[in-house]
């Protein structure tokens, strides 16, 4: 199932995968998190990322964007306050 979360785009250019995943409740801890992350265990809209530092807005396009960990975890990510739908 998908789960719908909110970000400010105040946040998101400073936000780095793992801590969106954190963020988005995808994992419980940021080292939780950077261990998902470094094992394979996540997409960003479908691309598979493995650095947990990497900056989130390198990946996104848009206002909108969704965060997979494992198959079935999926969280669709709308980024509130987005002027022109740049990061």
């Amino acid at each position: 199932s998908i789960t719908n979360r909110l970000f400010s785009s105040q946040n998101v250019s400073r936000v780095t995968i793992a801590q969106a995943l954190l963020r988005s409740g995808l994992a419980s801890s940021l080292s939780e998190a950077k261990r998902v992350i470094e094992q394979g265990g996540v997409k960003i809209n479908d691309q598979k990322v493995n650095d947990p530092k990497f900056p989130l807005k390198s990946l996104i396009k848009g206002s909108e964007f969704t965060i997979q960990r494992g198959p079935l975890r999926i969280v669709k990510i709308k980024i509130a306050g987005l002027r022109n739908n740049v990061i």
